[in-house]
């Protein structure tokens, strides 16, 4: 493997690198190796600058004397850092971690190098509080660069480099899945792609009951060619889960939690930037910082800009050093077959465009009862909800002949239902116009950066069920007319046809 590297630094037009502010190094598969910089811009009297590459496979830095020699991660950098104190950990993506969450969406091992560099700046000037502004501006800066919320817990690591340890998998959703059935929906089993059926790995899986009671606590071993591991004891009200994977050499390599309810089991795959859970002592406000989607830092040679899935920040840079518009953006549109994908690539789709605090506004004229436990798939408490239906017409794909009521009451008992999972119940509203009030079916996301508005080919509670399934993004004229059809549409949102939260004396 090689290492895809960032490398921050405040200076000048003259001397790019004079201070360093922060540095990364992941593993990439790619062969296409490069080297770019580039100005993010103005803090204070220096401008920051963000040095990219991607190098053949290099070693945990050697620091017998204390210094990080930069150049081998870039080769228009000149200058090593000094180390005064070196760590090294683990990140995972499970929410109970109270260490800042894997930069990669994965279970990795960080060799941390501390410098004083960042801090001792003019005297310590980013120590001052009439300086706060200017620090603020880097994170800020950074974190729309790279993709990282510096503006959180992150903002530690400034004046850090960090070189990261993955499995070979890092670049790929990880190997193991943890689910229940719903003919036993109180037995977990654990797979593993056959790709590592040659390897001998532990499993360690703990579940917990609604009160943090432990239900079960038991080590198993994946034996070679072994692809399914059963837990064969019958647990009742459990609420969640975590597992540890380790290799035989008693290493950890993966590690992840969920939550599960009436035998549906959620991957747990945070994207918020804050994770409440409790603890013995109270709630706890933890930072995260997990993508549900692995970052992506594959360099492919020549279809860079023509790949829509690509990681945004890397078709920016591409952008940049080929002097493209920047101001240019692709729509985003996607075919989803019903004999080739499963509902959960259609959910990962739709939250690689949500942002911390955004908001959803789903028009469906059919969504159905049954759709919240799809929407659970998104696993963001951060996020609020707004659903609009049309119940009056039977939805002509499912062939329920259930009255409005009924339909409405079932809704409302789902939704407590879930109330203690990672869906966002405390954030969610919902509207039904009744009968022949619209048709058309999107999904509008709005957020602090920018709104975006997507057009489905047929309802959600229909997912890959009859119809092959498409999402596409809308642009210009079109998106302008889409949400002036949608805020029309809003207008007819009133009290008396809220379905949730419940409206009293109505």
């Amino acid at each position: 493997m090689g290492r895809a590297n960032w490398l921050y630094f405040l200076g000048t037009k003259s001397n790019k690198c004079e201070l360093f502010v922060y540095g990364i190094s992941l593993p990439t598969s790619s062969g296409f190796c490069f080297n770019h910089k580039h100005d993010l811009g103005k803090i204070g009297n220096k401008r920051l600058y963000a040095f990219e590459s991607v190098t053949n496979d290099i070693n945990i830095p050697d620091i017998s004397n204390n210094v990080v020699q930069l150049n081998i991660y870039h080769k228009d950098l000149n200058k090593d850092v000094f180390i005064v104190y070196k760590n090294k950990y683990i990140q995972s993506n499970e929410p109970d971690d109270v260490r800042i969450e894997s930069p990669i969406g994965q279970t990795v091992y960080v060799n941390s190098y501390y410098s004083l560099e960042f801090y001792n700046f003019n005297n310590g000037m980013f120590l001052k509080e009439e300086n706060k502004e200017l620090l603020l501006l880097i994170l800020s800066k950074m974190e729309q660069d790279s993709g990282q919320h510096f503006n959180e817990s992150y903002f530690q690591r400034l004046g850090c480099f960090e070189y990261i340890e993955a499995m070979p998998w890092a670049e790929t959703s990880a190997p193991f899945t943890i689910s229940t059935s719903r003919d036993f929906p109180n037995k977990y089993s654990i797979k593993r792609d056959k790709e590592y059926l040659k390897e001998k790995v532990f499993v360690h899986l703990i579940v917990y009951s609604k009160h943090n009671d432990v239900l079960l606590d038991e080590f198993k071993i994946f034996k070679e060619n072994t692809c399914e591991l059963q837990f064969d004891t019958e647990i009742y009200n459990d609420t969640k889960y975590k597992y540890s994977i380790f290799d035989s050499q008693g290493k950890l390599i993966y590690k992840d939690s969920g939550y599960c309810m009436l035998g549906l089991s959620l991957q747990m795959n945070i994207i918020s930037d804050t994770v409440k859970i409790n603890s013995a002592d109270g709630i706890k406000t933890i930072s995260a910082y997990t993508p549900t989607k692995p970052i992506d830092i594959h360099y492919p040679a020549n279809q860079i800009i023509q790949d829509i899935d690509s990681n945004i920040n890397i078709i920016k840079n591409i952008k940049k050093s080929q002097n493209i518009n920047l101001r240019e953006s692709f729509p985003q549109q996607k075919w989803f077959d019903k004999n080739e994908n499963t509902i959960q690539e259609i959910f990962n789709f739709i939250k690689e465009h949500l942002q911390y605090n955004a908001q959803i506004l789903i028009v469906d004229p059919f969504i159905s009862p049954e759709s919240l436990e799809l929407l659970m798939n998104i696993n963001n408490t951060s996020i609020s909800i707004n659903i609009i239906s049309c119940w009056g017409n039977n939805d002509p794909d499912s062939n329920d002949k259930s009255s409005t009521k009924e339909i409405i009451e079932k809704t409302k008992a789902l939704i407590k239902k879930f109330a203690n999972t990672s869906f966002p119940v405390g954030k969610l509203v919902w509207h039904n116009l009744g009968k022949d009030n619209f048709h058309d079916r999107f999904i509008y996301i709005s957020s602090q950066k920018e709104d975006k508005i997507f057009l489905l080919s047929n309802s959600i509670n229909n997912l890959l069920k009859h119809y092959n399934f498409v999402i596409s993004e809308l642009k210009g004229v079109t998106k302008e007319k889409a949400i002036k059809y949608i805020n029309n549409i809003k207008t007819n949102c009133r009290e008396m046809n809220r379905i949730f939260p419940e409206v009293e004396n109505v």
